[in-house]
């Protein structure tokens, strides 16, 4: 493997990485442990706030899927058997 090549790839993983990890951090918000809320908050607005949440994480999902796709040929493709 040549050093550009190398360091493409890297560069390629790193932001992969990056992206997946923001979708990591976003999912504990849809069930904490522990959760500190307005005990006047109704159904509603539980719910508008999930709907939020929800939002985010599809959002951060989506750019690390597209982070995968528009970075797919610049790292190695391994093949799996079976």
């Amino acid at each position: 493997m040549t050093r550009g090549r190398f360091e493409t790839e890297f560069e390629a993983y790193k932001k992969i990485f990056e992206d997946l990890a923001e979708v990591r951090l976003l999912m504990p918000a849809l069930r904490p442990l522990i959760e500190v809320t307005n005990p006047n908050e109704d159904k509603d607005d539980k719910l508008e706030r999930l709907v939020a949440q929800l939002a985010d994480l599809e959002e951060g999902l989506n750019t690390s899927v597209r982070t995968i796709e528009n970075l797919g040929p610049f790292i190695r493709q391994t093949r799996r058997c079976g």
